[in-house]
Order: structure tokens, then C-alpha cells, then sequence
């Protein structure tokens, strides 16, 4: 039986090739709403199974008093399916591209994403970045094959099919050099990889613009994609412990963490992770 529409739709603001993003209304109230329009539905069920894991689906009241910095995954408010589509609506955010070089929306993003740690990699690219008022919001609706054309956002490594122990690092570092030279960039990232599959060296730390050396030294260590730094060991990066925005974010996650329950993740990881912010958070506010 067709389900009738809860809400109307206004106009569309943005198009993957799984989903369309439309901008809409909840019926009977003034609730501005996004919709995920999906006409191939092959991976909604393993991400709806996920954001149920994280309390995104049907939220209660107590999930809506979550401080907005922290809230890193869509609030599904309802989904709506039919016979030829998938409907998801999730609360009104915005297409947001980051261009500051913020550490403190890097330090964010970087949290967003490790909720997906131990999932299989999704596409981690600032398209999937998305905002709501002054916070950012991981929508990652449809998992990109690694088969598929290249994408410079994933680490190339795979060009080469060698075992790739950087899910994310490479993203990171990715995204770190659009938000603060531009999409142009992608382009320069893509020209010195070509290079490298012809026998040259793969110097991607040249491009960063930053000239201090606590931040080179982060990005080169994302985007070094044999060795990468050690993903549980991002947020203890120096060029974090002197930010005072980061500082900020790493004490709210601690708190959050303590305050809790995570499923899906292991516990000791949990406490492990967080137990090192904790000592990083007390050394940095005694220096």
C-alpha cells in the first residue's frame, strides 16, 4: 500500500548518483526538512541500521538537547518508502564548504567519521560535509565501491592494490588542503599522483599552504599513505593541543563519552581513546 507524503516538497538542492537532495516541509507544522530521494536503495538499509545504532533514527527529546557541535550525524526524522523509492527525511542542514582550514572543523570531522570505524569505508569527501547553524553534520548516504573510477579523496595506494592501512588519514589530509586552497587543489593532488604512478615521488606535504609547523607536520602525517599516523592518535596531534577551539571540542567529547553509552564500539577502545584525551586536555591546560 503507497504511504501518504508527510510533508511537501519545495525544490531540489543538490544530486549524487544515488540519491537527490530535496528541500521540504513537514505537513502541519513549519518544520523545514531535507530529503534523501533514493531511486537505488542497495545500501540504505546498512546505513539506516547504523544511524539506529547511533539514536539517529526517530530521536528522542533527550537526543534533540545534545549541543549542536556534537550532534556529527543526521536526526532522521522519518523515512517513507514506496514502490519505487526511499524517502529520508532528516533535519534541515545546509550545503556547507568549508574553506577556512579551521583545525577545529577538521578536529570534527575527524570525530564524525571515527563513529564509522569498523563499518566498511564510506565516501569521505567535503561534498558529504554538510552544516547545521554553526556545526557540521556527516551525511553519508551510499557506500562507494573502491572498484569504481579514482577518486583523490581515497588514498592511492588502491591504485597500486596494495593493502591500505589509511581508511581516512589520506581524506583528512585531502580535505584539509581544500579548506583552505580550494577545489582547484584536487586537481594539483591528482597531476602528482600520476606522477608518482610513473616512478616519482609522492611529495602531497609541498602543497600545504600553512606555515606552521605543528599543522605541516599533521597533514604531512595524514597524508603519507604508507605510513600514516596512527587514526586513535589524531586528536593528540600537538597542532590540536595548541588550539584552544580544539581543546574546547576534545573536552565536550570527553564528556559526552562519560555521560553515554556507545553501542557497536568496543569498550575498552572507548575508554582507552578518551582516557588519553583526558591526560592530553589536563597537560594542555597546565602549560
Amino acid at each position: 500500500m503507497r504511504p501518504n507524503h508527510p510533508y511537501s516538497i519545495t525544490f531540489p538542492i543538490w544530486q549524487c548518483e544515488q540519491w537527490t537532495a530535496l528541500r521540504g516541509r513537514l505537513k502541519l507544522s513549519d518544520e523545514q526538512v531535507i530529503i534523501a530521494r533514493w531511486n537505488n536503495t542497495m545500501y540504505l538499509d546498512e546505513e539506516l541500521a547504523f544511524f539506529d545504532s547511533q539514536h539517529r533514527i526517530k530521536p528522542s527529546k533527550d537526543n534533540k538537547l545534545l549541543k549542536p557541535q556534537i550532534c556529527l550525524l543526521p536526526q532522521i526524522l522519518q523515512i517513507v518508502r514506496t514502490n519505487t523509492y526511499t524517502d529520508v527525511l532528516i533535519e534541515n542542514v545546509s550545503e556547507w564548504f568549508l574553506t577556512s582550514g579551521d583545525l577545529s572543523k577538521l578536529l570534527l570531522i575527524y570525530f564524525g567519521y571515527d563513529l564509522y570505524t569498523g563499518c566498511t569505508p564510506r565516501d569521505c569527501t567535503l561534498e558529504n560535509i554538510i552544516r547545521n547553524n554553526d556545526s557540521i553534520v556527516i551525511l553519508d548516504f551510499g557506500l562507494r565501491k573502491r572498484t569504481e573510477k579514482y577518486c583523490v579523496y581515497w588514498n592511492p595506494l588502491i591504485l597500486k592494490g596494495k593493502p591500505c592501512r589509511s581508511s581516512y588519514q589520506w581524506s583528512l589530509g585531502i580535505m584539509y588542503l581544500v579548506m583552505t586552497q580550494g577545489n582547484y587543489i584536487l586537481n594539483e593532488v591528482q597531476k602528482h599522483i600520476n606522477q608518482w604512478l610513473k616512478g616519482g615521488r609522492l611529495d602531497i606535504g609541498s602543497m600545504i599552504t600553512n606555515k606552521k609547523q605543528s599543522v605541516q607536520n599533521l597533514i604531512s602525517s595524514l597524508l603519507d599513505p604508507e605510513n600514516p599516523i596512527a587514526w586513535n592518535q589524531i586528536p593528540n596531534h600537538p597542532a590540536f593541543r595548541e588550539d584552544n577551539a580544539c581543546i574546547q571540542i576534545l573536552k565536550e567529547f570527553q564528556n559526552r563519552c562519560n555521560k553515554t553509552e556507545t553501542k557497536g564500539r568496543s569498550t575498552s577502545r572507548m575508554n582507552n581513546q578518551y582516557y588519553a584525551m583526558s591526560l592530553w586536555i589536563k597537560e594542555s591546560q597546565n602549560m
